[in-house]
């Protein structure tokens, strides 16, 4: 089973390296964009293997930002710019991911599912009632920095209420925003498509699929540009909502979910949780077809990882 895994980091190049390590294999191939904002020459001093690309278009990644697609459709367009077998998987994962199977595993489970896709639809579509409607199809985001969570979320200017006229006039003549964002949020938004999809951003396609988003994503870039650029959380809504359109015309592509267990339900503990050592019976205790689990920072617990490997590579 040939697979290329596309990786976005920003942070602990030891630990990139390690996740690489573990997955590294002959049919194995690595994208990776490194933040713009992070020292690339870090990781490309600590990771020098075969099948390993760092890739040159890099984008200053903004927390629940449109840069976090931009980064992806990057990484996207390498990994489907050279020929693939047709069963060749493209894996999404982040820096900060790890595997929860043996490679023979991961091989055997998509050698098993050659037939599908795998993402996950939480919303299914995003129902006008929902505030998730308000806050992510009906609202802008406007940055204030490139600091996490610094954002406003806005109606247009037409249709703020008096409040919300006053901040984006404030915003502009402070400089905060610039006169062609002010412009760019004046008018309500108009949805590029009749239902709008939700979901976690990570996914594993099929080649072919993968090539079809980027193919969609060409044919109507400057459009999805406008538009997405000022939707919060684009990275979770954009790729659920492209696969949709495409697979109104197109039967062969099948959905099963998305193969990362994320451990949302303990917020003191982080959003998502950051998982130590106590958590690795947890971890094991997730379902078959999770094989990957997110997240983990060698800086908080670097054991849990050690116990990982031991579990499947043996150590």
């Amino acid at each position: 089973m040939k697979k290329v895994y596309i990786i976005q980091a920003h942070k602990n190049p030891e630990q990139l390296r390690r996740l690489i390590d573990v997955l590294h294999d002959d049919s194995s191939t690595f994208y990776i964009h490194i933040d713009l904002k992070s020292n690339i020459e870090h990781f490309i001093k600590l990771i020098n293997r075969e099948r390993v690309v760092f890739i040159k278009e890099r984008v200053n990644c903004i927390y629940a930002d449109y840069s976090q697609v931009l980064a992806t459709i990057s990484l996207l367009k390498e990994a489907i710019r050279l020929p693939q077998p047709k069963d060749t998987r493209i894996i999404f994962l982040s820096g900060q991911d790890y595997p929860k199977k043996k490679l023979s595993e991961i091989d055997d489970f998509f050698n098993q599912n050659k037939e599908f896709d795998f993402t996950t639809f939480i919303l299914d579509p995003i129902s006008e009632k929902d505030d998730v409607f308000i806050d992510r199809i009906e609202s802008y985001k406007i940055n204030l920095s490139s600091k996490r969570a610094d954002f406003i979320l806005t109606r247009s200017f037409v249709t703020a209420r008096i409040r919300g006229k006053l901040l984006l006039i404030s915003l502009l003549l402070r400089g905060i925003i610039s006169w062609q964002t002010f412009m760019e949020v004046f008018h309500p938004r108009i949805s590029l498509f009749p239902k709008h999809y939700k979901g976690p951003q990570w996914f594993a396609l099929k080649f072919n699929t993968a090539k079809k988003i980027i193919k969609y994503f060409s044919e109507n870039e400057r459009q999805l540009d406008e538009y997405y650029k000022y939707t919060l959380c684009a990275d979770e809504q954009i790729f659920q909502t492209i696969l949709k359109e495409i697979m109104k015309t197109d039967s062969s592509i099948q959905i099963k979910p998305y193969l990362h267990f994320v451990d949302w339900s303990r917020r003191h503990l982080g959003f998502p949780v950051t998982f130590t050592n106590e958590d690795f019976e947890l971890i094991n205790n997730q379902p078959t077809e999770k094989l990957f689990a997110r997240k983990f920072d060698e800086e908080i617990d670097s054991e849990i990882l050690d116990l990982i490997d031991n579990q499947i590579m043996g150590k």
